[in-house]
């Protein structure tokens, strides 16, 4: 039998560079301002969706796959 290399029966993984990319770029005014307008814009406070913002058939397959996990659950519910 052979033996394997002292590496194992693989090749040696290259060595990742785990630098942060983001320290590499200079930061520029403009940069600064669409980072700001993202945290922004995401400290917006969750709300109801409104109802001119749904769409329909996504309500009605929603109701249909409900209905079909209660019809096939239907057995367990009435055993005793």
């Amino acid at each position: 039998m052979e033996e394997a290399p002292p590496d194992g029966p693989f090749p040696p993984l290259p060595s990742a560079d785990l630098t942060d990319p983001a320290a590499d770029r200079a930061e520029s005014p403009e940069t600064a301002v669409i980072e700001a307008a993202v945290i922004e814009e995401a400290a917006e406070p969750l709300r109801p969706t409104q109802p001119d913002e749904r769409v329909t058939l996504i309500d009605v397959l929603r109701g249909l796959a409900l209905f079909g996990i209660i019809a096939a659950n239907m057995r367990g519910f009435a055993a005793r």
